[in-house]
């Protein structure tokens, strides 16, 4: 088997454009390495058309242009220059399509032929509206609720890695933005916040975005370096494009969630259930499109630096979750009345926050509220070392860490022990808490003990944390 490489390019791209290089790289070779196996067991479709050392060395000649291209708009600056030449190089190019679609499969982790991939990228370069079927399926969330998830085929995945490919190097993304590649992902989110809040600025405003790919449309993409049509067809779901919609086992329980989480929505067979589904496939940014997060976080950043330009004004942002500080009551008040009524009142249709009041950050000291973040409560004054905000998993994150834990002890092996199946979870579960200000010595064993009585509790058939000690400090 040939070895997926992974290193930087050859020819001194820029970081942005080296990513995509490198990602192009592991996917040809992953085709090649499927086309290999596919050959060593008979396959009879794919026998006879294994990926050749001139087939490997053909489409690292696409990869190189695309990113060539790339590098000619990033250093464009101008974006007008930048759209010009986005146009000529990238969206008719048949070098670029060909790349996409060798990611695309690649993340389906499905094998295209050479020929079967050149037929593809020269239809795709036509820029044709698509009919490729979209699947779509409703998914509980671990907070309650559901969630629909849908999947896409190769062909639309790979146009829109067109696009975002070229938006990426435009700097169309949020640069205070925490989620994007490269950003830090929550914990320089929180630590931003934190730094802020040791800086003075003691009030915040931490609301989410209510249906945050669903409430945007068109409208509220006119800023975008692209044209009308790229927008409605591609970057949106176009209306001939076919959806098919999985059939939940437990449908009587979904339609009665679905009934409860949308109040005036009316579904109560399975063909209200369909009708539904397909609308909201068609509504708003898709979700699990792999460009609608860059979009997205575009958008909020850029309506977050126009409100919000001053100084004294600390703005950033995770996908849906925004963080607003200011030094006085007076100021975050007045940001809270700008930002909400700019979403309400948008031209393009209005976006909703869940509400959320501004929070003084040192008022948890007297017994207020903490400021919550991402799932963590934050506590200045009460940090180890050099935080001096302390940051802790909240409510939300140890209630979910419950459920999830009760989960795994139920599923498990009858033979395993249950100590050592909920305290394996435990381990994956406290590393993954990044923003976590973990005081050695102390944090882990201390969330090690309360993890015991958790799994002692689930064993006995007690509700979880009946018995749980409770820290007298920040832990």
């Amino acid at each position: 088997m040939t070895a997926v490489p992974n290193q930087s390019s050859p020819c001194g791209y820029s970081p942005e454009v080296d990513a995509i290089y490198r990602d192009s790289l592991r996917s040809l070779y992953l085709q090649k390495n499927w086309s290999d196996d596919a050959v060593k067991k008979g396959s009879p479709t794919v026998t006879g058309k294994r990926y050749s050392r001139g087939d490997i060395k053909s489409l690292k000649v696409s990869i190189e242009a695309h990113c060539r291209s790339l590098e000619r708009i990033r250093k464009a600056g101008d974006q007008l220059r930048q759209r010009t030449l986005a146009e000529d190089l990238i969206l008719p190019s048949f070098h670029s399509h060909v790349c996409a679609l060798l990611r695309a499969h690649a993340r389906r982790s499905s094998y295209i032929c050479l020929e079967g991939l050149f037929q593809a990228a020269g239809r795709s370069k036509q820029w044709l509206p698509l009919t490729e079927e979209i699947v779509a399926q409703w998914h509980w969330k671990p907070k309650g609720g559901l969630r629909l998830i849908r999947s896409e085929g190769p062909r639309r995945t790979a146009r829109r890695l067109v696009i975002r490919d070229m938006l990426h190097v435009m700097k169309v993304d949020s640069d205070i933005d925490y989620s994007r590649r490269g950003a830090g992902g929550e914990r320089a989110f929180v630590g931003q916040v934190c730094k802020s809040i040791d800086g003075g600025l003691r009030w915040w405003w931490t609301p989410d975005i209510k249906s945050y790919f669903a409430s945007l449309r068109p409208g509220h993409l006119k800023w975008l370096p692209l044209t009308r049509l790229l927008v409605k067809n591609d970057v949106f779901t176009p209306r001939c494009a076919k959806v098919r919609v999985i059939i939940p086992k437990d449908v009587k329980k979904v339609l009665h969630a679905l009934r409860k989480q949308y109040s005036s929505l009316h579904v109560n067979t399975i063909s209200d259930l369909i009708s539904f589904t397909v609308q909201k496939v068609r509504l708003g940014l898709p979700e699990g499109s792999t460009l609608s997060p860059l979009i997205a976080r575009g958008f909020v950043g850029r309506e977050l630096r126009t409100l919000f330009g001053s100084p004294g004004i600390a703005r950033s942002s995770f996908m849906d979750d925004l963080a607003i500080g200011t030094r006085s009551r007076k100021n975050i008040d007045a940001a809270v009345t700008v930002l909400t009524e700019r979403f309400l009142s948008h031209p393009a249709g209005p976006i909703e926050l869940h509400p959320v009041k501004p929070t003084d950050a040192v008022a948890w000291v007297k017994g207020g509220n903490e400021i919550e973040l991402l799932g963590y409560k934050l506590q200045p004054g009460a940090g180890h070392g050099a935080n001096k905000v302390h940051v802790k998993p909240g409510p939300r994150r140890t209630n979910r860490f419950k459920v999830k834990l009760g989960e795994r002890l139920k599923k498990a092996d009858k033979s395993l022990e249950p100590y050592d199946v909920g305290l394996d979870y435990w381990r994956h579960w406290y590393q993954s808490q990044q923003a976590w200000t973990k005081v050695p010595g102390y944090s882990e064993l201390v969330s090690e003990i309360i993890t015991l009585s958790y799994i002692d509790d689930c064993i006995h058939g007690n509700p979880m944390g009946k018995n749980a000690i409770s820290p007298n400090k920040s832990v």
